[in-house]
């Protein structure tokens, strides 16, 4: 069993959007072919709308068989778990950042759903914390979860409109593995009403000014 805290920021909208969904399993590339063990993982799945700060896939059954034989719920082979500069288990000590953006422009694109499945085997500890921002870096979910079994589970942020514009992701000094990487597709996020109405009383002011002025008597 996980223990599972999770956060979540109100927005001024009024509805929700159905996106198609997306999971990066680090198994296989966009086209289908096998992503290799130890593969460092950055910008493949550019044409998905995401890009990763760099980290390994890796093979969990081949390099640490008794975690692989102890725990359940991810995809196989893969799982993304190593920095860069470390080709071995079991130093896995995974943080990362995924950007959601336009893959021809690479405009920042917008989410309402991020989900990532985190496994450990450091019973006790930190197992990771799943951080959503929007596009001026201000923190709007959060998602955290505590090993006490070696399952893996899942950390899920959900949001009433798309207005994800990139997620974090840390672990402790420990390790921790992540699988099955899920997103909504991203889109560019239409105007909501809080903003139109904004924009509205801005032009009204303008024009007020404007008008004050023009009928003032000429000195």
């Amino acid at each position: 069993m996980l223990l599972l805290s999770t956060l979540s920021f109100p927005t001024f909208v009024e509805d929700s959007h159905a996106l198609n969904q997306v999971v990066v399993d680090f198994d296989t590339y966009i086209n289908g072919t096998q992503v290799p063990s130890l593969e460092v993982i950055s910008n493949q799945y550019a044409e998905w709308a995401v890009v990763f700060t760099p980290f390994r896939a890796y093979n969990l059954s081949a390099l640490e068989p008794g975690f692989a034989s102890a725990t359940s719920n991810y995809s196989e082979p893969n799982v993304g778990g190593l920095t860069p500069s470390v080709s071995f288990a079991p130093y896995n000590f995974i943080n990362f950042t995924a950007w959601f953006k336009d893959n021809s422009t690479e405009d920042t694109l917008y989410t309402d759903f991020v989900s990532v499945k985190v496994g450990d085997n450091n019973i006790g500890t930190l197992s990771g914390n799943l951080t959503a921002y929007n596009t001026d870096g201000q923190q709007i979910g959060f998602a955290e979860c505590f090993t006490t079994d070696q399952s893996f589970h899942t950390l899920t942020i959900s949001r009433p409109t798309p207005d994800i514009a990139y997620v974090t992701f840390w672990t402790d000094s420990d390790g921790a593995c992540i699988d099955d990487f899920t997103f909504n597709m991203p889109v560019v996020p239409e105007f909501q009403p809080s903003f139109l109405l904004l924009s509205s009383m801005i032009v009204f002011f303008i024009l007020i000014v404007i008008r004050r002025k023009d009928s003032r008597p000429d000195l």
